[in-house]
This record gives C-alpha cells, structure tokens and sequence, in this order.
C-alpha cells in the first residue's frame, strides 16, 4: 500500500547524503577559520554563564536556545553556568554546581511561567559573581536582565542580550491593552539593551521589531540551528507516528508545533481548517504543545465541527517529535507573534516545508513555493494554499527539498559562531579596560 510521504521514498541516493553532509556541515570550511582566528586571540578556555527567564521543563523557544548553548558551548569554549527561575519539574535538567535557581511565583493565565525574584535571596547576584565567569549573556530584559547586568558589573566582564520576543504584545494582552503598561514596558525593554556589551537577534525582521520598540544601538544578528536529524529508519519512525496520534497511513497529517497561546493566532488556524474541509480534503491536524489557551481550542474545534484536529498534548520525546514532524505534510506556522521561530528549522531538518504568513518575522527566508508556502492573513487565502499543497505532492516535495538546503543549520556551526564572538568580546574588553 502507497504510503501518504511518498516524496521520501523518491529522494534516496547520494543527492541525498551529499545534502546531509550539506545541512549538517554546510559551513565546516568556515568553521575551521572560525577555530584558526580563536586559537589566534590568545584567549584559551573560558567560564561563561546563560541567564534566562524559562528553562526545562518549560519548552518555548528561548529555553531551547539556552540548552543548545549550554550543550556546544561547554565543549567549545568550557563551563557555562545557567542561571533561571526555579521552576515545578526542574530538578531533572538542573546540574549540581552549573545551575543555578532562585525562587519564584505562578504567573496568573500564563502557566507555566513563573515571576523570578532572585531579590529575596539575599547576596544571591554576588555569589553569582563569585563565580569565574568571563562573560554574561542574558535572554530577557525582566528578571534575567537585571540579574544578569549586575553580576557583569561587580565582575567588570562584557554581557551579550538576545532579543528574542515580541515583549510588547504579551504586556498589550496582559493588561487589555491599556497603554500606559505598554508604554513603561518598553522604556524597561530599549533601558535593558542600552546598557549591553552587544545586542543579538535571530533575524533580520527582528532587528526591525526592536528598532520599532525604540532600540537605536548597534545590532548583530545571530541565526538559530536545529538538533533535528533524520531518522535511521523513516518507515519506522513513521510508524511510530501515526500509532502515538491513531491515524491511519494514507491520511494527510499536518502540525503545529509550540505553545498553544492566542497571541499566536491559532484560532485562525481553526478558521482555515474550517475551509479546507470545506473543500473536500480529509486530513488530520495536531496541536502539539500545551499553553493556557488550549481549553478556548478545544472549545473552538468543536464549534467549528473539526474532529479532525487533536490536541495530543507537549512532546519532551525529540525521538517522538521528529518522528511527529517526520510523517507531517507541513508545519503550520501562522503566527505574526513569533521572532523566528526555531520549529520552522527544525521540520526544514526533515524536508518538512512551513506554510506561514506573509511578511510576517517567521517568514523571513522563505519564498513561497520555492522553500515553503506563504499566504495572506485570512482564512479563504490560507485554507486555500493548505489545499494546493495537499493537491500537488511533487511541488510539495521539492519545496520541501528546498527548504532544507536552504534553512537548515546545525547548533553546533551555530556555536561555533557564538564563541568566536564571546572571545572577540572578551578580548576588546580586556583591551579597553588596559
């Protein structure tokens, strides 16, 4: 019986090993200039530390960044500490002498992120300064930044922040938009960056989100990676797939994977579900994560009369995961909230093409029908470019094809950058402080 992902099976042989080595060594020659100019510094091994407002076993965007640092870095460069939020079901990813927490809050209709409020601990920023570090980098202006900036002082080392998130909307939402929140919001966000080392963000379309804020300093964009491969047995991995989810072989699956927030226009992804059923299509869709909007989903799905759509619930398996994106048509990625959106990579990593929206951050890099299908924010528009894909395999297959040759980056190359660029730091601070 023909499965549903033929294009996998028509796409074997050495085009497809040189383009492994590709995706996941796509910049090895530049790599090895990399590591020539940092042995060339003169600076050898240092002590680096990750401040960070979400950890594991919350598994947004920024948490994921956070880990793949800790993970390259470490064998790159040498201890880096983690400095988070104590958070419910943290204890299996902290590390004895390398993680460090201070107490924290519920935060109210956003679970499971939590308020920090490393102040309580008294003398909690100067043990952290204690410590041998060389170098700072936050990825929040709120409790992580503050923190993360004082230890740079008493320490005198250079401190990097990374713009990752369209802070503004979240506060917009929190407080029903009244501009006055917003407004105090934003001077606390441009006052954080202002006193950086370096500011970083993942993308171009970034960059201008935090000009939009205010922001006027200098700006360095540092792209994502992804840790997805593709399975040593698809047949498998797919099978896999399609029992954790009860679908049966010859039914389209597509995915959105992430937090299951408002913000990230998921009703109208149910709007669209609605028109391509309409059409006639059968498919089945799963929402893969959790977040506080999942019961209104629920709820929306069934108004909608879409039992095709499931809510399997957040996927810590990357096994099972890569094996959900694996056996996926497409990642369906509509939000206008997100700055990059790392998921995008990681389906990229199994020719999985992303269907987004128009102009929006995660679209940048992609061109529709080349490495991934854009489409108009309204719900016919959307419906409709969901019923193409489904209608043309063969275009299908080889925009995702595409996409992984052009959007896929390993976390290691990605890394490699980074350290290059603490060591550079490192080094015109050292000489600025002479």
């Amino acid at each position: 019986m023909a499965r549903s992902y033929s294009c996998r099976s028509r796409m074997r042989g050495k085009s497809e090993e040189s383009s492994v080595v590709r995706c996941q060594f796509q910049s090895r020659s530049r790599s090895r200039s990399q590591e020539t100019h940092m042995q060339n510094t003169g600076i050898g091994r240092i002590t680096t530390a990750q401040f960070s407002d979400s950890y594991p076993p919350i598994m947004d965007g920024v948490a994921k960044v956070v880990v793949e640092y800790k993970k390259h870095l470490t064998d790159i460069l040498g201890p880096v500490h983690i400095v988070v939020p104590s958070i419910p079901g943290q204890d299996e990813y902290n590390e004895q002498d390398l993680t460090h927490n201070y107490p924290t809050i519920p935060i109210p209709k956003r679970s499971p992120y939590r308020f920090g409020m490393p102040w309580i601990l008294p003398g909690f920023s100067r043990k952290i300064a204690r410590l041998p570090l060389q170098l700072v980098h936050v990825h929040s202006p709120w409790m992580a930044g503050p923190l993360g900036w004082q230890v740079s002082v008493l320490r005198q080392i250079p401190i990097v922040s990374t713009f990752h998130t369209k802070y503004l909307d979240d506060i917009s939402r929190f407080f029903y938009g009244m501009h006055l929140p917003v407004e105090i919001a934003r001077r606390i966000i441009i006052d954080h960056y202002n006193r950086m080392d370096q500011v970083w963000v993942p993308n171009a379309s970034t960059e201008l989100t935090l000009r939009e804020y205010g922001f006027r300093g200098p700006i360095e964009i540092i792209g994502h990676g992804t840790d997805i491969v593709k399975p040593a047995n698809p047949e498998q991995s797919i099978k896999q797939a399609e029992e954790f989810l009860g679908i049966d072989a010859e039914v389209p699956l597509l995915v959105y994977l992430g937090q299951l927030k408002l913000e990230k226009n998921l009703l109208f992804v149910l709007n669209s579900l609605r028109e391509l059923k309409d059409s006639g299509h059968n498919f089945r869709f799963a929402f893969i994560g959790e977040g506080y909007a999942r019961p209104e989903l629920e709820k929306a799905a069934q108004d909608l009369g879409l039992p095709e759509v499931s809510f399997p619930g957040l996927v810590r398996d990357r096994t099972l995961l890569t094996s959900l994106l694996n056996r996926s048509k497409a990642l369906v990625f509509p939000s206008r909230y997100d700055t990059a959106g790392l998921v995008i990579k990681e389906a990229a990593s199994l020719e999985v093409p992303s269907i987004v929206l128009r102009d929006s951050n995660a679209a940048e890099g992609i061109e529709d029908e080349v490495n991934g299908f854009l489409s108009d924010e309204n719900p016919v528009s959307f419906g409709n470019k969901l019923r193409y894909m489904l209608d043309n395999e063969d275009t299908r297959c080889v925009v995702g094809r595409k996409a992984y040759e052009t959007l896929c980056r390993s976390w290691a190359d990605v890394a490699r950058e980074v350290a290059e660029r603490y060591r550079d730091l490192i080094k015109v601070k050292a000489h600025r402080s002479a």
